[in-house]
């Protein structure tokens, strides 16, 4: 059915591969696409694929967006330093040592992954909030 996007195993896809490039007798895209499902356009995809890098599927580096709090050990040093240190000092020295630039609900949201429960929000913030 056209227009129907299914995921291919990356098996499949070696199949694929080895079918179209066995030395003695290669098979046609259309015998392949009766054996496997795979239509004619994705086997030209997966073996130019191939050809080019080596592999059938291509793995992303990283996934997801970049993340912007990539300072957690920073953090977790402050917090095991200064126990008592509020979430605006620290928003303060992740911007100045390193040059990273967060809001304090991202410092939070980070401290809770990691496992710590509360920290305090001093009253200098409500105070800079309103000026």
């Amino acid at each position: 059915m056209p227009g129907v996007r299914r995921q291919i195993s990356s098996d499949v896809k070696h199949i694929v591969v080895e079918m179209s490039q066995q030395a003695d007798v290669p098979l046609t895209q259309a015998q392949i696409r009766s054996l496997t499902g795979v239509a004619e356009s994705t086997q030209c995809q997966i073996n130019a694929l191939y050809r080019c890098m080596g592999e059938v599927a291509v793995c992303p580096i990283e996934c997801g967006r970049r993340r912007v709090m990539h300072a957690l050990d920073f953090l977790e040093g402050l917090v095991e330093r200064r126990p008592d240190i509020t979430l605006l000092e620290m928003q303060q020295a992740l911007g100045e040592v390193c040059d990273v630039d967060v809001s304090i609900s991202t410092i939070c949201r980070t401290l809770k992954q990691v496992g710590f429960t509360h920290k305090q929000v001093c009253t200098e913030l409500t105070d800079l909030a309103y000026e």
